[in-house]
């Protein structure tokens, strides 16, 4: 849990580096679906606005790929 709320703060605070990475590679390492990281970015980019948005599903895009 601890690891998609740390996702969604760095997107907040437009952290792209290699931080928010590590991070995502974390949550996969704890069983966070595709799916749900889809739907946890999503709507975080609700609130965090688009262009931080779509940094973040291209990033979660490479760590799942």
């Amino acid at each position: 849990m601890k690891c998609i709320i740390i996702v969604v703060l760095l997107m907040a605070l437009g952290i792209m580096d290699s931080s928010l990475t590590y991070h995502l590679q974390n949550e996969k390492n704890n069983g966070v679906t595709k799916e749900e990281i889809a739907a946890i970015i999503t709507h975080a980019t609700m609130y965090t606005g688009w262009p931080k948005g779509w940094v973040v599903f291209r990033l979660a895009k490479e760590v799942r790929d």
